[in-house]
């Protein structure tokens, strides 16, 4: 085949779809909610939103023409949510998600990523096929929100896993950026396919969101069983050129090249998967700690953005939704190209040994990432009503926040190919934990004083700069890149010893 000996760029595309797919199914929900959700009945007097921006801000879009409110044959319907139960929705997926995050990475370091990934993929598409169905049961559409996130904790440790297993060292920061790219596409096809539907869409209009979304998940989840294999030495596509290319450029990995040492890394792995995980050693780190640290900060940025945006773009700006999904779309746009150049230029760095060790470079990237994003998170507010200069600080911000594509993201490899999944799985637990905490918390600032939103955001954003920049300022003093002790066994040592297969 054309690709047997770049097969390993196959799986990256796959891990890219992977991500993809669940954001779809994820990400949904942000831009859906807004249609599902009747407006706040509160107060019906024009006291309400006073300082609300008034619609059709932006002289240069015609949205009569853009966006006709042609009703569908069938109307579906609308629910009376106000902000805070908006934010129990959206943040109940982070239930699952955050509980299930470390057990998913030992699973996927012990038993292998390929069967986790998949039905992570396979369950999003059954439970969005589903919800329209389920959002009619208050308790048990929050209880399917919870699956859906114990399902999905399990795609991300375990895309690192593959990584580990199938991507050389000096191709890492590229590919693990994929990760984020894949998210950030899912975001985009999303949010303008959601605005779209949830006017124009058949099953009266939200409905055909998810089941858009189901289909979408379902198919892939299928070509990734196919296509994927756990590691390069089990797959049909992997030339033995490769496969050594592979296994000589990744940390703590030695080329077999008969079968009999094939035999001997068959029993290793079922030793490894027995081990115990060193826990004290990984939660007394001074570069876990620092790794968790900045990635909550990051991921408050990251509930902010992804989660709330699209009801700050209605509720303070007036954009109406299927421009609000254009928008959002934009800025994931924005986010793809920064996290793909920065994942490229970062291992070009390190290549070159540029600005000296690889934990330099990794502080480097994290600074400009954290610092960025909370200046023009900041900015937000001076815009008041103009959409455009909105735009413009959320791709800014975008732009900020790919540069973690060579500082944060790739870490949990850096520090240990043996454990990189669940020392992601670790960070990401404390990480994701805003994730819910943030959309509630906006919720209750919100609801405070309904009339005054474009003042309660500005609390809610002049926070998570000043968080971000927290974050960022302890990783930068006791963050490393630097292989940690707890990142090999002495039994997996000896095994991989040269001296011991005589050569």
């Amino acid at each position: 085949m054309a690709f047997k000996n770049r097969y390993r760029f196959v799986i990256a595309f796959l891990i890219f779809c992977s991500t993809a797919s669940i954001y779809i199914g994820r990400i949904n929900m942000s831009i859906a909610i807004v249609e599902m959700s009747e407006p706040h009945k509160a107060n019906k007097s024009h006291q309400i939103l006073t300082d609300a921006c008034p619609a059709q801000t932006i002289s240069s879009i015609n949205e009569q023409s853009m966006i006709e409110d042609t009703p569908t044959k069938y109307v579906a319907e609308k629910f009376n949510w106000n902000e805070r139960t908006q934010g129990i929705i959206l943040g109940s997926f982070f239930w699952g998600y955050v509980l299930f995050q470390i057990s998913s990475g030992r699973m996927a370091e012990m038993y292998g990523p390929r069967l986790l990934i998949t039905i992570g993929i396979f369950g999003t598409g059954v439970i969005n096929l589903i919800t329209p169905l389920l959002v009619h049961l208050y308790y048990v559409f929050i209880a399917s929100r919870v699956v859906l996130g114990l399902l999905q904790a399990t795609v991300l440790p375990s895309c690192y896993a593959l990584a580990s297993h199938w991507i050389p060292d000096q191709e890492r920061s590229a590919v693990i950026s994929l990760i984020i790219i894949g998210a950030a596409i899912g975001t985009i096809v999303t949010s303008t396919l959601s605005g779209y539907l949830a006017k124009h869409g058949f099953a009266g209009g939200w409905p055909s969101i998810f089941y858009v979304s189901g289909i979408i998940g379902i198919i892939i989840s299928i070509i990734y069983f196919i296509f994927v294999t756990n590691r390069p030495r089990d797959s049909p596509f992997v030339s033995q050129e490769e496969y050594e290319y592979i296994s000589n450029n990744i940390a703590g990995l030695k080329v077999k090249n008969d079968q009999d040492n094939k035999d001997v890394d068959k029993n290793d792995k079922r030793k490894q998967a027995k081990k115990s995980f060193p826990w004290i050693k990984v939660l007394t780190s001074r570069a876990v700690m620092s790794e968790i640290a900045v990635r909550i900060s990051t991921n408050w940025v990251y509930s902010l953005i992804l989660l709330k945006a699209p009801a700050y773009m209605k509720n303070v700006l007036s954009v109406p939704l299927e421009v609000n999904g254009y928008y959002s779309a934009v800025m994931s746009f924005t986010s793809v190209i920064s996290h793909f150049f920065c994942g490229l230029l970062a291992d070009y760095f390190i290549k070159k040994k540029l600005f000296g060790s690889k934990t330099t470079i990794r502080k480097l990237f994290e600074g400009v990432c954290v610092l960025g994003s909370a200046i023009f998170i900041c900015l937000i507010p001076s815009a008041g009503c103009s959409q455009l200069l909105f735009l413009l600080y959320m791709v800014g911000c975008q732009i900020a926040y790919g540069f973690e594509a060579g500082g944060e993201l790739p870490l949990p490899s850096d520090l240990s190919n043996e454990y990189s999944a669940t020392l992601f799985a670790i960070a990401n637990m404390f990480g994701m934990a805003t994730a819910f905490v943030g959309p509630y918390l906006t919720g209750i600032i919100l609801d405070m004083d309904p009339s005054k939103p474009k003042q309660q955001w500005a609390y809610i954003i002049y926070f998570t700069g000043a968080f971000n920049v927290l974050g960022g300022i302890i990783f930068t003093i006791f963050g490393t890149a630097e292989p940690q002790n707890f990142g090999q066994h002495d039994s997996y040592k000896t095994i991989t010893d040269p001296k011991i297969h005589g050569n």
